[in-house]
């Protein structure tokens, strides 16, 4: 028998306290009985199911908290893959046909999540909505951070029709930007398939996409990096918080036990840049945490903090640094910058090297790791793009 597949749900999310109509599209779904979520707010049932669709209501609970809920569909057949469904506490408001011209625009009024979909490539979403002068609004598209279907770019215009930002992809493949409305009046939002969703597909224009998205517009928390990435167990690591529409007072979130988190804004114009203590009890298991702030919009986003038993250093210089193994280096490099350390070895030492970064939530898209001879020679490389390596770390 094949498994149940989930492959795109409609809407991907809804407030606390609604009963929300689902429809679940894949393969196998013929015999579905349940949707099943890792959750105790979130109750989900069948009221029909086919071959290729389940349509089911999601009741969610008043106290609900904001954020992302895993759901499976359940069948005799077993169990799906999982599929992601978030609860928010903004308004929450499904795509209205038409909207396809300017004229037709869907009104609606930030903070809101908006649950669209695009049919074609040929297909265009517009919504308007009104902005106060020098109001400050983030613009957060979500398909595969929701594990949706989608590849769409958006547009911010005038009430004019001049095009005042865009963006194809800021997270992944997910658009994201920011605007400061220097005058308050009505504007307009659109949402448009892209072309060349990837590297490998080109789209036609009459070929059918069903392209899901959640689409954010208010403010809240955007969490850009964390530096140092790590810290050692029975140690207290002051960390710098680059982050926008963090309000005053928030409280930051971090899984686990044992690691404990106080932040306090810097000085700095743009309040994007906070102090943040971690300390990390002696105890505490080593691993990967992700911190995180609670939000009413449910757009939680995440960085990873890595807690180790080895000695850490930071970087800290131009020239080749020398550390002593074992160690775990924190570092940040720009994008044309080389960053090189010293270390000791002896023959037939065996020395593992593993980069972390996007699994942290860097930026760092494609880390390169190189071993040097202190004479110049290349011993070793790897590349995480690289066919003739073995992968992102290597054992030499």
């Amino acid at each position: 028998m094949r498994q149940p597949l989930v492959r795109t749900a409609f809407p991907l999310g809804g407030r606390p306290g609604a009963s929300v109509p689902v429809e679940v599209a894949g393969e196998f779904l013929d015999r579905a009985v349940a949707i099943r979520c890792d959750c105790e707010d979130l109750r989900g049932s069948v009221t029909k199911a086919a071959f290729s669709r389940v349509e089911a209501a999601l009741e969610i609970a008043g106290d609900a908290e904001p954020g992302p809920r895993v759901l499976y569909v359940d069948s005799p057949r077993g169990t799906s893959n999982r599929f992601l469904f978030r609860v928010t506490r903004w308004e929450s408001a499904i795509e209205r046909k038409p909207n396809d011209q300017p004229d037709s625009a869907q009104v609606i009024s930030s903070p809101v999540v908006v649950e669209g979909r695009v049919a074609r490539l040929t297909d265009t979403d517009f919504y308007r909505f009104r902005a106060r002068a020098g109001e400050r609004l983030a613009f957060n598209v979500m398909t595969s951070r929701s594990k949706a279907l989608g590849f769409v770019s958006i547009t911010l215009l005038d009430s004019g029709g001049a095009e005042l930002a865009h963006n194809n992809a800021r997270f992944g493949p997910d658009p994201y930007f920011e605007y400061r409305f220097e005058r308050a009046g009505e504007y307009r939002v659109v949402l448009t398939a892209r072309r060349f969703a990837d590297f490998f597909t080109v789209l036609k224009d009459d070929q059918l996409l069903n392209m899901h998205y959640q689409l954010a517009i208010g403010r809240s928390p955007i969490l850009w990096s964390l530096w140092p990435m790590g810290g050692r167990r029975g140690t207290q690591v002051d960390a710098e918080l680059r982050a926008d529409f963090i309000p005053d007072g928030a409280q930051p979130r971090i899984t686990g036990s044992g690691v404990h988190l106080e932040l306090a804004p810097l000085p700095d114009d743009c309040r994007c840049r906070h102090r943040i203590s971690i300390r990390i009890d002696p105890d505490a298991a080593t691993g990967v945490r992700y911190l995180s702030l609670l939000d009413d919009s449910g757009n939680t986003m995440y960085l990873g903090f890595a807690v180790g038993e080895e000695p850490e250093v930071a970087e800290a210089s131009d020239k080749p640094q020398r550390v002593d193994l074992p160690v775990t280096i924190n570092g940040r490099v720009t994008a044309a910058e080389k960053d090189s350390f010293r270390i000791k070895v002896n023959q037939d030492d065996e020395v593992t090297v593993d980069l972390q970064a996007r699994g942290l939530g860097s930026g760092m898209i494609d880390p390169q790791i190189a071993l040097v001879r202190a004479e110049g020679d290349l011993v070793a490389l790897s590349d995480d793009r690289c066919r003739a390596c073995p992968g992102r770390w290597r054992r030499l």
